[in-house]
């Protein structure tokens, strides 16, 4: 209690004596204004699917022309020893508020809530500032077995003071919003007066998610390798809950009796995987039926999805499930895990396995597959109400009430 006051006392005296040889770099906010909070896509792009998010999102909000605020992306940084808050396209101007403005929590960023718990939002409060969070999932708190350790803990800290301080919670789906209901009722934490939580569903057309562009020399080999057998895609960080060694086995079944498959991964190495990375590495020196491929461009992404014929969503655990609103507007075929948030996005038009770890249960899974496909019974993704992110924005910034 006693370092937390003081870290607040030095915070403040930093601050004070910083607006001092600035008080001349300061943004004053004119009519209604938006501060978007981009911290981690600003810092360090690590090109997830949260990061694609929020530069989706940014992108569609700030070429609206029905928008009640102007938007003013910012971040949140600590580099001369206190919290602030910067304009992103200006870091050298503090942005002023107006007890009318907003600050929007679209990325996921322990800064903010470092910040606030060291005062810096203090003034934006006293005047009336409100305070809305982009919600992505609290999967921490229900499986921390997923992540390494003290994962739970920041987390958890995090959440905490994105429900003291939030006036509006928008979570990525229905089934977000019902663990958060959930957790509040379950640990009864301090809540914000008033505060609201809602859903939106993300958007799907990579073209408009500002994509990275870059093509690997081998590229069109890797495409002809897709293109000579029935190949099945997965995307996402290799990590625990993704389902990767399941997956994995499941296909040495399949190799083993003959099945000419091929399996793609997308996905940078995660954590509490390096056994797993270290087995299907070795096992691509002798066969060229599993493709790993860890940072690529959203230009390469697309053409793999235009050459595979599957994809393979395995995860126990997901805020949506990005992928699959990917795969329909690729009108790719879809096998996912029976878990609730994929019915809620994909609904009966994915071909579902039980929600069991066993690999032989994913092996059999992909045969029914495979023989529905072939006869043209097995569901049609193009069913699937995905959106644009021009779509998605839309749903999101009315939810919000900002136009």
């Amino acid at each position: 209690m006693i370092i937390s006051l003081l870290r607040r006392i030095k915070n403040k005296i930093y601050r004070t004596l910083a607006e001092k040889k600035v008080q001349q770099n300061l943004y004053v906010s004119k009519g209604n204004t938006l501060f978007v909070d981009i911290s981690e896509v600003y810092y360090q792009d690590h090109k997830t699917g949260i990061q694609r998010v929020v530069r989706s999102v940014m992108q569609e909000m700030q070429s609206m022309t029905d928008m009640k605020y102007t938007i003013v992306p910012v971040v949140v940084t600590d580099q001369d020893g206190y919290w602030d808050c910067r304009l992103a396209d200006n870091p050298e101007l503090r942005p002023v508020p107006k007890g009318t403005d907003i600050f929007f929590g679209l990325d996921l960023s322990g800064r903010v809530t470092h910040a606030y718990q060291n005062g810096l939002f203090n003034e934006w409060n006293q005047i009336g500032v409100k305070f809305y969070f982009v919600i992505y999932d609290i999967l921490p708190l229900y499986h921390p077995q997923w992540w390494p350790d003290l994962t739970y803990d920041h987390h958890h800290a995090w959440f905490v003071n994105v429900l003291s301080m939030s006036d509006k919670l928008i979570c990525i789906s229905q089934s977000v919003q019902n663990s958060v209901r959930q957790w509040i009722k379950d640990n009864n934490p301090k809540v914000k007066p008033g505060q609201t939580i809602d859903w939106f569903h993300l958007g799907s057309d990579i073209k408009n998610s500002q994509p990275s562009k870059g093509l690997p020399d081998n590229y069109q080999d890797v495409l002809a390798q897709l293109d000579s057998s029935k190949s099945f895609l997965m995307v996402g960080t290799i990590e625990p809950r993704k389902g990767h060694r399941q997956a994995f086995e499941a296909f040495k079944e399949l190799w083993a009796a003959g099945h000419d498959y091929t399996l793609v991964i997308v996905g940078k190495e995660g954590w509490l995987v390096e056994d797993l990375v270290s087995e299907m590495r070795e096992f691509q020196q002798t066969s060229n039926k599993l493709v790993l491929l860890q940072g690529i461009s959203d230009e390469y992404l697309e053409a793999i999805y235009e050459h595979s014929n599957c994809l393979l969503i395995p995860s126990e655990g997901e805020g949506f499930g990005l992928p699959i609103f990917e795969a329909s507007y690729y009108e790719m075929p879809i096998i996912a895990r029976d878990i609730e948030v994929f019915r809620e996005v994909a609904g009966e038009h994915a071909f579902y396995f039980d929600n069991v770890k066993d690999p032989s249960a994913l092996s059999k899974c992909i045969l029914e597959w495979a023989a529905g496909n072939d006869k043209g019974t097995t569901p049609d993704s193009k069913l699937i109400k995905s959106l644009t992110w021009k779509e998605s924005t839309n749903v999101l910034t009315t939810k919000l009430g900002l136009k």
